[in-house]
């Protein structure tokens, strides 16, 4: 899909899975296990790993329906994390990963958020999600 409707047309080399650990200290040191170094995805699978880093955003903070929604989220929730790598492949874009990246960087992020949760998630958890964040920004959280 991302080839026939998001100009996709230089793919990766590799996509690496990989533990938390390796992605976060040996790949990179970005706290994020889910990133592209130039032409290669490094992602963790680990489920439990992506509960965890999502919870540790809420910083102590009493938000019962953000805590609730980050403990449930799904392994399609993973797949979009993979997908939303894969986005940033698109020639749609106009900054590419070796320039300074200040134009677009924000509306391209967006789109690969976007574009992977509309297309790899089922209706009810797009929702959830959009709910989600709607409610974060009530609370000033994002």
């Amino acid at each position: 899909m991302l080839q026939t409707a998001y100009k996709l047309i230089v793919k990766p080399k590799a996509f690496v899975w990989t533990t938390p650990e390796l992605a976060t200290s040996v790949y990179s040191n970005v706290p994020i296990p889910a990133f592209t170094n130039k032409d290669i995805i490094y992602m963790t699978p680990d489920l439990s790993a992506w509960k965890s880093l999502f919870m540790e955003q809420l910083e102590e903070r009493d938000y019962p329906e953000i805590k609730a929604f980050y403990e449930t989220i799904s392994n399609n929730q993973v797949l979009a994390i993979a997908g939303y790598e894969m986005t940033h492949y698109s020639d749609l874009f106009l900054d590419e990963f070796d320039d300074d990246r200040n134009d677009g960087i924000w509306f391209e992020e967006g789109m690969c958020d976007y574009l992977s949760r509309k297309h790899l998630l089922g209706k009810q958890e797009f929702e959830e999600i959009a709910d989600t964040g709607a409610a974060a920004m009530r609370l000033n959280t994002w």
